[in-house]
């Protein structure tokens, strides 16, 4: 992972003393990383972490080895309020580029998700929710090219449920990609 919340100390059984945390990250570049970003569970704390005109990417010659599950390229667990902001997605095909997990996110203007599995995910376990802003009325549009799921969402009910505002879902090869440009599944708002 490029950078985690989790316990510093790798203990086996990670103690959630230690998971939470800040992140500002703006011009940088996430690439080729087991995860780009990995957020724990922080659910009390009034989150201020941002992304500013970073790319999360794996090129497409990396692999991950044989039979392990493969990670977002983001993932948010029970954390409220990381904000995206011109960012780039890219390049995995085979995964998810940002998951959240019983949280919270928000993907406000000018971000580009390309040739991913999955671009966003939204997952909650009960009694958890999650909910999701994904674009803002009057800003710059967020893009999603080529992915087989734009948006796919298993439970925003929590909070504002899921904004979509001023995206763009593009197939630029119809012969070769089915693309689904929103799924919603289970307990919506």
């Amino acid at each position: 992972n490029a950078i985690s919340t989790n316990d510093p100390l790798g203990a086996p059984s990670p103690s959630s003393d230690y998971w939470g945390g800040v992140v500002y990250a703006e011009n940088s570049e996430f690439s080729n990383n087991w995860r780009c970003i990995e957020f724990m569970s922080y659910p009390f704390f009034e989150q201020k972490s941002q992304f500013k005109n970073c790319t999360f990417e794996r090129n497409p010659e990396f692999t991950y080895p044989s039979g392990t599950n493969i990670p977002a390229l983001v993932s948010i667990w029970h954390t409220e309020g990381i904000q995206f902001e011109e960012c780039q997605f890219l390049n995995h095909q085979n995964g998810i580029g940002l998951i959240i997990f019983d949280g919270n996110a928000i993907v406000s203007a000018g971000n580009i998700f390309e040739n991913n599995g999955i671009a966003i995910s939204s997952q909650s376990t009960f009694p958890f929710g999650s909910d999701l802003e994904i674009g803002k009325d009057g800003s710059t549009t967020n893009l999603f090219i080529d992915n087989r799921f734009g948006v796919r969402s298993n439970a925003t009910d929590k909070f504002e449920g899921l904004l979509i505002i001023n995206n763009e879902f593009i197939t630029t090869d119809s012969f070769n990609l089915i693309q689904t440009s929103i799924d919603l599944a289970g307990p919506s708002r």
